[in-house]
Parts: structure tokens; C-alpha cells; sequence
């Protein structure tokens, strides 16, 4: 494929995720793509002004090949993760920052200092929303997921048979997300939890009990009004 080609498809992947996602990884992955076309684009439009010679137009070309072909393959596969589960947000989410993060460590270990710093800049840009959801929920013990993307959901309670603010509290109150796929992994100590690791990024599944203990820790002294004497 073509360079043209192989930045014409990350586009196309891109505006069809902005078109119906906002304030999400993948939205966030996509504007951050969108960035590196408008920079692309740019130094097109200054090589266009400065009249350079067609050898130095191959050479800037060929310098953005290496990128333009991993993001091909990236938003490729991102295309078809999104189309295999189209209404599981927590898997895709999960699937951008587990492969952001090791395609920054393979281009680290390659030793290509451009790659590793395109996908490290990609990967800090996509955590925004995990890393907004983090904090509220591990500081405040809110969870604010309104897009279904977090790891840790509120179970949901019968109308007729609220959760009660008693000892059940701890374990029905908050668990972590299920997909109806794939086998499940064992959080164990402390109590207990299932996870989906597919739904979760890589990074973050070492500390995923960490996760749900201490948000549900922030959650039940912020019911007793002394969250900030600990926070």
C-alpha cells in the first residue's frame, strides 16, 4: 500500500470513531491521531512553500513511512475489535491501551526513538478518560463511567430489595465488569473478584484488586462524612 493509502485508512478509521464516540478512550485515541495528520500536513504544506527538491520530498516521505504503516496496521486491527464487539466499550477501551503500551515498548526495544515517542504520546493522550475514572473513584469513591468503560461497575439492585448499608454491603455493592466471553481470572485476597482480562489493560491488572478495595474504601468513608480525614 501506498502512503497515501495507509494515512487515508487511519483517517477513515479515526472519523468514523469521533462520529459516534465522545469523551471516550477510543475518541481519545482518535483526536490524537488527528494531530499527528494535521503535523503530517502541515510539513507538506511548508515543504510545498519552500520549494524543495523532489529527493528531499522522498526523503520526508520515506521518513513518515515507518509511522503511517504501524498506524495502518494499528487502526486496522482496532477496525476489526471494534466491529467483533460493538457494544462492549470496557473491551475495546481495554484493547487500545494494552496495545498502545506494547507498541511503545517494542519500538523501545527496536531502539526507534520516533516510534516509541509517537505511541508513548498516544497511549498518555488515550489514558485521559481511564485516568479521570481512576482518581475519582480511588480519591472520592465515585464511580463516574456514564459509557460503560471502567472495570469496576455498581451492581445493580432489585427495586423491591435494596442494597442495605450493612456487612453484605462490601461484596454486592461494586464488582468488577463481565463479558459474557472469554474465560475469567481470579482476583484473590481480601475478598474475591472475577475479571474478564480483556476488559481490563495489561498494566493494570497487577494492581486490579488494589483498584477495587481502595475505591470501595474511599466510597464507604465518603458515606460516613470522613473521607477527607483519610484522603
Amino acid at each position: 500500500a501506498t502512503l497515501g493509502t495507509k494515512v487515508a485508512l487511519t483517517e477513515r478509521v479515526c472519523t468514523s470513531i469521533t462520529a459516534t464516540e465522545k469523551n471516550s478512550t477510543p475518541a481519545s485515541f482518535a483526536h490524537a491521531v488527528k494531530e499527528l495528520h494535521n503535523g503530517f500536513r502541515g510539513e507538506l504544506c511548508a515543504f510545498e512553500q519552500k520549494q524543495h527538491t523532489l529527493m528531499q520530498l522522498q526523503h520526508i516521505l520515506q521518513s513518515h513511512n515507518a509511522l503511517w504503516s504501524s498506524m495502518a496496521a494499528f487502526c486496522s486491527n482496532l477496525e476489526a475489535v471494534r466491529a467483533k464487539h460493538p457494544n462492549d466499550r470496557s473491551r475495546c477501551s481495554a484493547w487500545i491501551l494494552t496495545a498502545l503500551h506494547a507498541a511503545a515498548l517494542q519500538h523501545e526495544q527496536l531502539g526507534s526513538a520516533s516510534l516509541n515517542r509517537v505511541f508513548s504520546n498516544l497511549l498518555v493522550a488515550s489514558l485521559q478518560p481511564l485516568s479521570y475514572m481512576l482518581q475519582t473513584w480511588m480519591t472520592q469513591g465515585l464511580l463516574i463511567d456514564p459509557l460503560n468503560e471502567f472495570v469496576v461497575e455498581a451492581c445493580k439492585s432489585d427495586q423491591n430489595e435494596p442494597l442495605q448499608r450493612d456487612e453484605t454491603f462490601w461484596q454486592k455493592a461494586f464488582n468488577l465488569r463481565r463479558s459474557s466471553e472469554g474465560p475469567l481470572l481470579t482476583l484473590h485476597g481480601a475478598g474475591d473478584y472475577a475479571v474478564d482480562p480483556s476488559s481490563v489493560p495489561d498494566f493494570l491488572l497487577a494492581s486490579l484488586r488494589d483498584v477495587v478495595v481502595g475505591g470501595k474504601s474511599a466510597e464507604i468513608l465518603r458515606d460516613l462524612g470522613v473521607l477527607s480525614v483519610y484522603v
